[in-house]
């Protein structure tokens, strides 16, 4: 019905105002998913480094742990595990890079290389392990 050229009833304008709040709102997550979604691509963990290895002693008291395959790592990101106590390494950095390579060792002075050893090399900045192994009896380097 009209009354003074108005109709009586409802009136659809605050509908289309909830519906507008509405759309806006959905519009402002959407882009906050995607948002979230590009920024947690580019974020990504650091790289856990592989490396093969393997112990021989170089006599009674000095253990030497060979590079043999895998990835490089900083000298003054490694240590050194043994029995439980944490032992200094001293390299021999042939290259002169300063990198842990493959053919280069890690010696481990003041080592009963005679009794078994529970042996554990991890990076010192991200705690990942590099080896973990156990050597019942040490064979003296075959040179």
């Amino acid at each position: 019905m009209l009354r003074n050229g108005k109709t009586e009833g409802k009136s659809d304008g605050a509908a289309s105002e909830v519906i507008g709040e509405m759309m806006m709102l959905v519009i402002t997550v959407v882009i906050f998913i995607i948002l979230i979604a590009a920024v947690s691509t580019i974020i990504t963990k650091p790289k856990n480094e592989i490396i093969h290895m393997d112990a021989h002693a170089v006599n009674d008291t000095i253990l030497a742990i060979r590079h043999t395959g895998g990835d490089t790592i900083t000298y003054g990101q490694i240590a050194v595990v043994i029995n439980s106590q944490v032992i200094l390494a001293t390299a021999s950095d042939t290259n002169g890079n300063g990198r842990w390579d493959l053919g280069e060792n890690l010696y481990l002075r003041n080592v009963d290389t005679r009794q078994r050893m529970s042996i554990m090399v991890y990076n010192s900045m991200t705690n990942h392990v590099l080896g973990d192994f156990t050597i019942d009896t040490m064979p003296e380097m075959v040179r």
